[in-house]
């Protein structure tokens, strides 16, 4: 782009050339001549001015403001060779079954694991599933702790090491419940417990907190088994024990005992069909009893369960008819 700026002219100065000189002689002349002829009553010769001038300026460059670049510590003395063959790919202890966005939750969810914080495998599905944290899908959740399998305790010796040395000042009892809580750490009681046992060592305050169910190893890890005995105890109402079936990354995408049991306040009778079985999951149909309509709800379900600690880490049934 081309500024034009306007300004008043001056008249150019003429360039002093031997041709230039002649002339301004001759003018000089023709004036002393003028002159005696004006004296003697000769013709005049008048000076016309010059045209009026108007310069085009160019405008300043325009002045870019280039994106930082990040530099080197110390710049090499020397140019680094041209590569002529493509760097090796870094070897990768991910299965070659894990989807890139299975391998992002997983870098993710270690990161939060490593920075000394402590999660419980509740707060951590949360972190990773929340629009205010990374937004996983919740299988992608799942996938990520399932496959890290992180020691628990370890991480509930974390947080209560952290609130110990914040200065709020927390009793046994209290950090207890601190731990428990879905609105604080939201571990199991026996993680919690033990935590604290460790960080207040001979405090008969660390009270067992308890009332919330711990997942109990099966004595069986067939999936179809266990699969069978989750939805027994989920037909006779008892809860607890159908909760204790889950893994704790399962139970954590599934919230609390309380707000997942409310989900079944109107299930009645239960009736499962096995479709398939292949490796740790299980395929079935599910047919159930709505007790507030009346009405029978079918479902094609699929149900993984961990072929070491026999505990139920993910499940999903999909409403496929109604009668």
């Amino acid at each position: 782009m081309t500024n034009t700026t306007d300004f008043t002219p001056q008249a150019p100065k003429p360039t002093r050339s031997k041709v230039a000189i002649g002339v301004a002689a001759l003018f000089a002349l023709a004036a002393v001549s003028g002159g005696i002829a004006a004296c003697g009553g000769g013709t005049a010769t008048t000076l016309v001015p010059g045209p009026t001038v108007t310069r085009t300026v160019p405008a300043a460059p325009v002045k870019i403001k280039l994106a930082p670049v990040k530099a080197f510590a110390s710049a090499p003395s020397t140019p680094a060779p041209v590569a002529t063959q493509p760097a090796a790919a870094p070897a990768s202890s991910a299965p070659a079954s894990m989807t890139s966005s299975e391998q992002q939750a997983v870098d993710a969810a270690q990161s939060y694991l490593n920075d000394g914080d402590g999660f419980s495998a509740y707060s951590l599905a949360q972190q990773l599933t929340s629009s205010y944290g990374n937004s996983f899908s919740q299988s992608d959740a799942q996938f990520a702790i399932s496959y890290l399998s992180p020691d628990w305790d370890a991480q509930a010796v974390d947080a209560a090491k952290g609130y110990v040395n914040d200065g709020s000042g927390f009793s046994a009892s209290g950090l207890t419940q601190q731990l428990t809580s879905d609105y604080g750490n939201g571990f199991t009681p026996v993680q919690a417990e033990y935590a604290v046992a460790q960080v207040m060592p001979g405090s008969a305050a660390a009270a067992p907190a308890s009332a919330a169910p711990q997942a109990q190893v099966p004595g069986t890890t067939d999936p179809w088994t266990v699969v069978s005995q989750y939805y027994a105890n989920i037909e006779s109402q008892d809860y607890t024990d159908a909760w204790a079936l889950q893994s704790p990354g399962y139970q954590a995408s599934n919230g609390s005992l309380a707000g997942w049991s409310a989900g079944y306040a109107d299930a009645g009778a239960e009736t499962l069909t096995e479709n398939s079985e292949s490796g740790d999951t299980v395929s079935f149909n599910l047919s159930a009893v709505d007790t507030a309509t009346g009405s029978t709800q079918q479902f094609a379900c699929s149900f993984t369960v961990d072929p070491t600690s026999g505990l139920i880490t993910s499940g999903a049934c999909t409403q496929t008819g109604e009668s």
